[in-house]
């Protein structure tokens, strides 16, 4: 091969691994675009079953209180 053959085929191959840099750039910023959707979903539902969970101990708390109320009042 001659030393023109041979960098031209270099250049052929440096245009591929720009190509395939560019790829995986395109795909690593879509993948923390994706982590960073699920992470601030995981999120709201986390806020959300915390709220839920202050709310349930609420509504136990108030029946038992009311429940020894009534009981009291029976007995």
């Amino acid at each position: 091969m001659s030393e023109e053959a041979i960098r031209a085929e270099l250049a052929a191959i440096s245009e591929k691994l720009d190509d395939i840099a560019a790829e995986v750039r395109r795909t690593v910023e879509n993948n923390r675009d994706s982590h960073k959707d699920i992470y601030d979903r995981l999120s709201k539902l986390e806020t959300g079953f915390s709220k839920m969970d202050v709310t349930s101990r609420a509504v136990f708390f108030i029946a038992g209180a009311a429940l020894s109320i009534i009981l009291q009042k029976v007995l």
